[in-house]
């Protein structure tokens, strides 16, 4: 039995996917907000570690290339230094800002809960 003779039908649509885990239980535990938050923090210092890497590997391959050992490779080591300490900035402010967005709505709530008694 050949691929075409094994598809359904174009009319028939296929079975819906299984749905991938949604984590309720740390968004319960965490709110929906800090499970974000804790999401990207974590992802920082794997990102800090690739741009280094990437760097440092970009660098030692173009050493090889054009025969300029280890100028190169200590330029970009720094470019990838650079590049991780930026991107640890950029994060590290945006969770800043979502931690203060987070603490204003949870008090506007607390106040309007005390409101109403």
């Amino acid at each position: 039995m050949s691929d075409i003779e094994k598809r359904p039908p174009k009319d028939e649509e296929p079975p819906p996917l299984p749905e991938a885990p949604k984590f309720h239980w740390l968004k319960k535990a965490f709110g929906e907000g800090e499970a974000q938050m804790m999401a990207q923090a974590s992802a920082v210092g794997i990102s800090f570690a690739v741009s280094i890497v990437l760097g440092l590997a970009l660098g030692w391959w173009l050493d090889k290339k054009l025969g300029t050992a280890p100028w190169l490779l200590l330029l970009c080591l720094m470019l990838g230094i650079a590049a991780g300490f930026k991107n640890l900035f950029t994060v590290s402010a945006r969770l800043e800002k979502a931690s203060q967005k987070a603490a204003e709505e949870k008090k506007r709530q607390n106040d309007a809960w005390r409101q109403q008694f």
